[in-house]
């Protein structure tokens, strides 16, 4: 019995400190892989979802899956990202942070 709990606890640890990693992702996947090959004219800025309806804001525009922008068909709409596809390969474009203008603190 000792032996079990013994084999239990080192296969726990293992899976709690080894990198994470998300299954849907081929091998050998890195964050910096998706910003490499993002569309340059491709600006993703928002992304809204519910039970029954995805959107996403990309260059300024509202599109659900199946919706082309420019020439790009919107392929699956993510929390944090939007797949994109045209004539040169499947694209994964990340939502970003950026600040236009800095915030003042006022105190």
């Amino acid at each position: 019995m000792y032996n079990y709990f013994l084999i239990i606890l080192l296969f726990c640890m293992t899976v709690c400190y080894g990198e994470p990693h998300d299954p849907t992702m081929p091998p050998n996947w890195t964050p910096s892989a998706i910003t490499e090959n993002t569309p340059k004219d491709i600006h993703l800025s928002g992304i809204f979802t519910s039970r029954d309806q995805k959107n996403a804001i990309i260059n300024d525009k509202s599109v659900k899956e199946g919706d082309l922008i420019q020439a790009y068909e919107v392929i699956s709409i993510r929390p944090n990202l939007v797949i994109l596809k045209s004539n040169q390969g499947i694209f994964v474009v990340p939502l970003t942070v950026s600040v236009a203008t800095p915030v003042k603190d006022n105190t």
